[in-house]
């Protein structure tokens, strides 16, 4: 009887260890999942708080509007088809001056002014000079560095553009090439014909 009773005493005494432990385990593992929902949360939270816009100041030369000049934040999605300051964008890029270490964003405006009737840039004489000089004298948005589309900026605008008129076609390459809305073709202008004329222009936000 004596070592029955001691037999019993035993297999309790390994039940209740083996009860603990499997209590214990059960809590570090509860205690663990609560951990990992806890630092789950705060990732999803941060990523939540974002910041969906990157602050800006305008550089460069030239004339500049109030409009751009109050300009201090820029959207971080900012792409080609959107507007800013009431003008569509064509291309947003990032550049980095590695000389001096500062990050720019270059955002290509397209304007809102249509020229018609401009010859090319093998039109007779003068005329040849006359889309540069609508673009030396254009001050659309109190900015005086718009310049003649290159060709691939030209591919863009028809692409984006929907107020482009679809009878004309329109200057680009220093007036020497064209495009229009609708056509996939950059065609060589003519020395007696006469375009439309958009102008764009490249501005240079530091990213602060």
């Amino acid at each position: 009887m004596k070592r029955l009773g001691k037999y019993l005493f035993l297999l309790l005494t390994v039940f209740l260890l083996f009860s603990c432990s499997s209590v214990s385990l059960d809590e570090i593992e509860k205690e663990e999942t609560q951990e990992e929902k806890h630092t789950d949360g705060k990732k999803d939270g941060d990523e939540n708080n974002s910041d969906d816009s990157q602050s800006v100041v305008l550089t460069g030369t030239g004339e500049v509007s109030t409009l751009l000049q109050n300009l201090t934040e820029i959207p971080s999605t900012l792409s080609r088809g959107d507007f800013l300051c009431g003008m569509l964008v064509l291309d947003v890029d990032n550049v980095t001056d590695e000389e001096n270490y500062t990050d720019y964003l270059v955002v290509t405006l397209l304007s809102n002014t249509e020229w018609m009737n401009v010859p090319s840039a093998y039109a007779e004489g003068e005329l040849a000079e006359h889309a540069q000089v609508l673009a030396n004298q254009c001050r659309e948005a109190g900015v005086d560095t718009w310049f003649i589309p290159t060709k691939e900026q030209g591919k863009i605008i028809r692409e984006l553009c929907n107020t482009l008129s679809s009878e004309n076609r329109y200057l680009c390459a220093d007036a020497k090439s064209t495009y229009a809305s609708g056509s996939k073709v950059i065609s060589k202008a003519g020395a007696k014909k006469r375009y439309g004329l958009r102008l764009v222009l490249e501005v240079f936000f530091e990213i602060e």
